[in-house]
């Protein structure tokens, strides 16, 4: 059964479910934008999100060529329908778990934008919902892969090209799984708090060259990625891919340095969470911590 920290979800005294005024336009023009995972329903908002925005410059990253060529046109399409500037959109086919893969996908970014301002770390997977004993070593193992070698390798690619843009904001998408403790999803709930200290870590070695990496709860969103939870359990998967799309080129459109290291939630209200900066700052707040 899944249970949830719900003193995290109600962190501000209004959430929503879908994108709303406060967040829905931004300005990204002269950016360059890279999103992986960018094939699925989170991934796809995102990047449509940033073309609305006016991002000059989107790759796309995923491992289905086909399903990469449908978000180019969608990105395509919503810059269109805002009257913005065709963006360059790049189209990686690309495994995250793979040294070599990232490595040319790095490659081509560099040839294609010669800088990145915004590095969102979206790919990932949930094993089948089994007990330990129960559970599929291989299945159990390949969401570490998923979601934390293939955020390493990618992350571990691209300091450089992200030290030379201006944002210089890494956005690693995590979960309320980091928080919780239920059952049947030990992988899963590990590798999204494991996901938390890498931030950690990625603030210790570049902070002070000017890098922000914060991670993401992106909110219940229904996508290929719920299919292994109990269908009684997935009546709270209602919100939109926009919300998180929307929430992220919103809350990137300035450098938010006060943001390094934390864990938000797209459902919260961001006017009412950005208000509260001074508190959460100075109480070191929204970070995963050893109370003592």
């Amino acid at each position: 059964m899944l249970s949830f920290h719900q003193g995290f979800l109600d962190y501000t005294t209004r959430v929503y479910h879908d994108s709303y005024p406060a967040v829905s336009t931004s300005n990204h023009s002269d950016r360059a934008i890279l999103i992986t995972g960018a094939t699925g329903g989170i991934g796809r908002g995102i990047a449509t999100s940033f073309a609305r925005a006016g991002a000059c410059a989107i790759a796309i990253m995923g491992r289905n060529r086909s399903l990469l060529e449908q978000v180019e046109k969608d990105i395509l399409q919503e810059a269109h329908d805002a009257s913005i500037p065709r963006p360059n959109v790049l189209k990686l086919c690309t495994d995250t778990t793979d040294s070599d893969s990232v490595r040319n996908a790095a490659l081509a970014v560099e040839s294609s934008f010669g800088k990145l301002d915004i590095l969102v770390n979206n790919a990932g997977r949930m094993e089948s919902m089994d007990s330990l004993q129960d559970s599929d070593p291989t299945d159990w193992w390949r969401t570490f892969e998923v979601n934390i070698k293939g955020t390493y390798l990618v992350t571990h690619s691209f300091p450089g090209l992200l030290l030379r843009g201006h944002q210089k904001t890494i956005i690693n998408i995590s979960s309320i799984a980091a928080l919780m403790q239920s059952e049947n999803m030990s992988a899963y709930q590990i590798t999204k708090s494991a996901t938390l200290k890498f931030s950690d870590c990625i603030m210790g070695e570049y902070g002070k060259g000017g890098i922000i990496s914060f991670c993401v709860h992106p909110g219940f969103v229904s996508t290929n990625l719920i299919g292994v939870i109990p269908k009684e359990e997935t009546s709270m998967f209602i919100d939109s891919p926009d919300l998180c799309g929307d929430t992220l080129a919103w809350l990137t459109q300035e450098r938010r340095e006060w943001l390094a290291g934390r864990l938000i939630s797209v459902n919260w209200d961001m006017t009412e969470f950005v208000s509260r900066r001074e508190e959460i700052v100075q109480k070191d707040k929204l970070k995963m911590q050893v109370v003592l």
